[in-house]
Protein backbone atom coordinates (compact mmCIF):
# COMPACT_ATOMS: atom_id res chain seq x y z
CA UNK A 1 0.00 0.00 0.00
CA UNK A 2 0.92 3.65 0.20
CA UNK A 3 0.88 6.21 2.60
CA UNK A 4 -1.02 9.50 2.24
CA UNK A 5 1.11 12.51 2.67
CA UNK A 6 -1.01 15.34 3.66
CA UNK A 7 0.56 18.22 1.40
CA UNK A 8 1.00 22.07 2.30
CA UNK A 9 1.72 25.08 0.20
CA UNK A 10 5.78 24.06 -0.35
CA UNK A 11 5.75 20.93 1.33
CA UNK A 12 7.34 18.39 0.17
CA UNK A 13 7.05 14.60 0.53
CA UNK A 14 9.84 12.18 2.01
CA UNK A 15 9.67 10.18 -1.83
CA UNK A 16 10.23 13.28 -2.95
CA UNK A 17 13.18 14.51 -0.28
CA UNK A 18 14.57 10.79 -0.74
CA UNK A 19 14.69 10.67 3.15
CA UNK A 20 13.17 8.34 5.56
CA UNK A 21 9.69 9.42 6.73
CA UNK A 22 11.12 8.77 10.47
CA UNK A 23 13.35 11.85 9.52
CA UNK A 24 10.06 13.69 8.26
CA UNK A 25 9.46 14.96 11.64
CA UNK A 26 7.04 17.86 12.24
CA UNK A 27 9.38 20.13 12.97
CA UNK A 28 11.04 19.61 9.55
CA UNK A 29 7.63 20.11 7.74
CA UNK A 30 7.22 23.14 9.79
CA UNK A 31 10.52 24.59 8.81
CA UNK A 32 10.10 23.71 5.09
CA UNK A 33 6.76 25.71 5.46
CA UNK A 34 7.93 28.55 6.97
CA UNK A 35 11.49 29.34 5.38
CA UNK A 36 10.22 31.13 1.97
CA UNK A 37 8.26 33.54 4.05
CA UNK A 38 11.12 34.68 6.62
CA UNK A 39 13.73 37.55 5.07
CA UNK A 40 16.85 38.17 6.86
CA UNK A 41 17.57 42.16 7.39
CA UNK A 42 20.52 44.04 6.99
CA UNK A 43 20.62 47.51 7.16
CA UNK A 44 23.10 50.56 7.11
CA UNK A 45 22.70 52.65 10.10
CA UNK A 46 24.07 56.37 10.11
CA UNK A 47 25.34 57.34 13.54
CA UNK A 48 25.61 61.12 14.85
CA UNK A 49 29.35 61.78 13.51
CA UNK A 50 28.79 62.89 9.94
CA UNK A 51 29.96 59.67 7.34
CA UNK A 52 30.25 57.51 9.92
CA UNK A 53 27.78 54.67 9.77
CA UNK A 54 27.69 51.08 11.54
CA UNK A 55 25.52 47.57 10.03
CA UNK A 56 22.78 46.59 11.53
CA UNK A 57 20.95 43.20 11.24
CA UNK A 58 17.31 41.67 11.80
CA UNK A 59 14.39 39.66 10.41
CA UNK A 60 11.43 40.51 9.21
CA UNK A 61 7.80 38.08 7.74
CA UNK A 62 6.32 38.36 4.77
CA UNK A 63 2.69 39.57 5.78
CA UNK A 64 1.52 39.58 2.15
CA UNK A 65 2.13 38.57 -1.42
CA UNK A 66 2.64 41.90 -2.85
CA UNK A 67 6.16 42.33 -0.80
CA UNK A 68 4.98 44.08 2.34
CA UNK A 69 6.79 42.57 5.28
CA UNK A 70 6.74 43.00 9.00
CA UNK A 71 9.61 43.70 11.58
CA UNK A 72 10.83 45.36 14.50
CA UNK A 73 10.73 48.97 14.57
CA UNK A 74 13.98 48.98 16.55
CA UNK A 75 15.52 47.09 13.54
CA UNK A 76 15.30 50.55 11.48
CA UNK A 77 16.78 52.86 14.31
CA UNK A 78 19.07 55.14 12.24
CA UNK A 79 18.73 53.31 9.13
CA UNK A 80 20.10 54.67 6.00
CA UNK A 81 19.42 52.29 3.69
CA UNK A 82 18.14 48.18 4.09
CA UNK A 83 18.24 45.08 2.02
CA UNK A 84 16.12 41.69 2.57
CA UNK A 85 17.46 38.16 2.15
CA UNK A 86 14.85 35.68 1.24
CA UNK A 87 15.80 31.80 0.78
CA UNK A 88 16.61 31.36 -2.66
CA UNK A 89 16.82 35.18 -4.00
CA UNK A 90 18.79 37.77 -4.44
CA UNK A 91 19.38 40.80 -2.06
CA UNK A 92 16.51 43.18 -2.30
CA UNK A 93 16.40 46.56 -1.34
CA UNK A 94 13.60 47.77 1.21
CA UNK A 95 11.82 51.02 2.17
CA UNK A 96 9.81 51.79 5.27
CA UNK A 97 6.11 52.38 5.34
CA UNK A 98 5.34 52.26 8.68
CA UNK A 99 6.28 52.66 11.95
CA UNK A 100 4.66 52.39 15.20
CA UNK A 101 7.07 53.16 17.67
CA UNK A 102 5.07 52.42 20.74
CA UNK A 103 4.42 49.17 19.87
CA UNK A 104 8.03 48.26 18.44
CA UNK A 105 6.17 47.18 14.82
CA UNK A 106 7.19 48.29 11.34
CA UNK A 107 6.35 47.65 8.14
CA UNK A 108 8.42 47.52 5.03
CA UNK A 109 8.34 46.88 1.21
CA UNK A 110 10.38 45.14 -1.06
CA UNK A 111 10.07 44.83 -5.17
CA UNK A 112 10.46 40.99 -5.74
CA UNK A 113 9.30 41.09 -9.55
CA UNK A 114 6.79 38.20 -8.45
CA UNK A 115 4.86 37.17 -5.70
CA UNK A 116 5.99 36.28 -2.47
CA UNK A 117 4.99 34.13 0.11
CA UNK A 118 2.98 35.49 3.19
CA UNK A 119 3.15 33.37 6.46
CA UNK A 120 -0.44 32.89 7.92
CA UNK A 121 -1.35 34.77 10.33
CA UNK A 122 -2.41 32.86 14.08
CA UNK A 123 -3.71 34.52 17.02
CA UNK A 124 -2.06 35.07 20.12
CA UNK A 125 -4.59 35.30 22.48
CA UNK A 126 -5.32 31.50 23.13
CA UNK A 127 -1.68 30.19 23.39
CA UNK A 128 -0.97 27.73 26.19
CA UNK A 129 2.13 27.00 28.31
CA UNK A 130 4.07 24.27 26.66
CA UNK A 131 2.97 24.83 23.76
CA UNK A 132 5.61 23.95 20.79
CA UNK A 133 6.98 27.12 18.82
CA UNK A 134 9.78 27.03 16.04
CA UNK A 135 11.30 30.69 15.46
CA UNK A 136 13.24 31.37 11.97
CA UNK A 137 16.00 34.66 12.40
CA UNK A 138 19.13 36.03 11.59
CA UNK A 139 21.19 35.45 14.65
CA UNK A 140 24.36 37.26 14.16
CA UNK A 141 23.97 37.55 10.90
CA UNK A 142 23.56 33.42 10.28
CA UNK A 143 21.14 33.64 7.73
CA UNK A 144 17.63 31.66 8.67
CA UNK A 145 18.77 30.19 11.64
CA UNK A 146 16.04 27.83 12.92
CA UNK A 147 15.56 27.35 16.91
CA UNK A 148 12.38 25.43 18.49
CA UNK A 149 10.99 25.68 21.59
CA UNK A 150 7.82 26.50 23.89
CA UNK A 151 5.49 29.14 25.13
CA UNK A 152 7.39 29.73 28.39
CA UNK A 153 5.06 32.23 29.88
CA UNK A 154 1.98 34.93 29.01
CA UNK A 155 1.69 38.65 29.62
CA UNK A 156 5.14 39.59 30.40
CA UNK A 157 6.58 43.17 30.43
CA UNK A 158 9.72 43.88 29.24
CA UNK A 159 11.82 47.03 27.87
CA UNK A 160 13.18 47.19 24.10
CA UNK A 161 15.07 50.30 23.83
CA UNK A 162 13.48 52.46 26.33
CA UNK A 163 9.97 51.23 24.96
CA UNK A 164 8.11 49.77 27.64
CA UNK A 165 5.95 46.63 26.28
CA UNK A 166 3.57 44.64 28.22
CA UNK A 167 1.84 41.46 27.41
CA UNK A 168 4.78 39.77 26.19
CA UNK A 169 4.67 36.11 25.03
CA UNK A 170 7.88 34.03 26.25
CA UNK A 171 9.42 31.20 25.16
CA UNK A 172 12.51 28.97 25.70
CA UNK A 173 13.52 29.14 22.36
CA UNK A 174 16.70 30.71 21.46
CA UNK A 175 16.49 34.17 20.28
CA UNK A 176 19.64 36.50 20.03
CA UNK A 177 20.58 39.10 18.33
CA UNK A 178 19.68 39.30 14.99
CA UNK A 179 16.27 37.33 15.61
CA UNK A 180 14.70 40.75 16.05
CA UNK A 181 11.38 41.09 13.99
CA UNK A 182 11.12 37.64 12.75
CA UNK A 183 8.25 35.08 13.63
CA UNK A 184 7.52 33.46 16.35
CA UNK A 185 4.89 30.10 14.51
CA UNK A 186 2.94 27.66 16.26
CA UNK A 187 3.08 24.17 15.01
CA UNK A 188 0.28 25.19 12.03
CA UNK A 189 2.52 27.26 10.86
CA UNK A 190 1.12 30.36 11.70
CA UNK A 191 2.56 33.88 12.69
CA UNK A 192 2.02 34.43 16.38
CA UNK A 193 4.88 36.33 17.66
CA UNK A 194 7.14 38.92 16.73
CA UNK A 195 10.27 38.48 18.37
CA UNK A 196 11.72 41.38 20.35
CA UNK A 197 13.94 41.01 23.17
CA UNK A 198 16.39 38.64 25.44
CA UNK A 199 16.54 38.50 28.64
CA UNK A 200 20.37 39.12 29.39
CA UNK A 201 22.00 40.12 32.98
CA UNK A 202 25.75 39.20 32.57
CA UNK A 203 25.04 36.01 31.29
CA UNK A 204 23.20 34.68 34.19
CA UNK A 205 19.73 33.90 31.97
CA UNK A 206 19.54 31.56 29.00
CA UNK A 207 16.45 30.34 26.93
CA UNK A 208 14.13 33.29 27.66
CA UNK A 209 13.09 35.28 25.13
CA UNK A 210 10.17 37.43 24.20
CA UNK A 211 7.98 38.53 21.43
CA UNK A 212 5.47 40.78 20.72
CA UNK A 213 1.80 38.88 20.98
Amino acid sequence: GSIAWPHKTGERSPAETGKPLARYTPAVRLVEQSLPSVASIQTVQGQEAPGVFTMGIGSASVIHGDGYLLTNEHVLKRMHQGQALLPGRPQLPFRIIARMSSEDLALIKVEAGEPLRPIPIGRSDDLMLGEPVLIIGNPGGLTHSVSTGVVSGLRRSTAVGGIFLPRMVQTSAAVSGGNSGGPLVNMNGELIGINSAILSRSGTYQGVGFAIP
